[in-house]
């Protein structure tokens, strides 16, 4: 096998993608209800997984001062008409 060694050919940029989402002045594209919510609103997830992404959102964008240090959200499961589903309540 031969093997040719090129010299002097530049290396192209890499591409960095976004998830073709642009960013949110609000610090999140996907909650951004969040910033929508007063005391005592709630939301309904099927599963605990988008429960907690919810959650976890919350305390991200009071890491980077987007939302209240006081702005908290709490979760419970819950059976309603017959179905069993997770709401969150914000709290404070």
């Amino acid at each position: 096998m031969t093997v040719n060694i090129e010299k002097n050919i530049p290396k192209p940029a890499k591409v960095v993608g976004t998830r073709g989402t642009p960013a949110s002045e609000f610090g999140t594209v996907k909650y951004v209800w969040l910033f929508q919510m007063d005391i005592g609103d709630s939301v309904r997830f099927n599963k605990q997984s988008e429960a907690h992404g919810a959650v976890a959102c919350v305390h991200r964008l009071k890491k980077i001062k987007k939302l209240p240090e006081t702005f908290k959200l709490e979760q419970q499961s819950v059976v309603e008409n017959g179905g069993k589903f997770i709401r969150v309540w914000r709290i404070a």
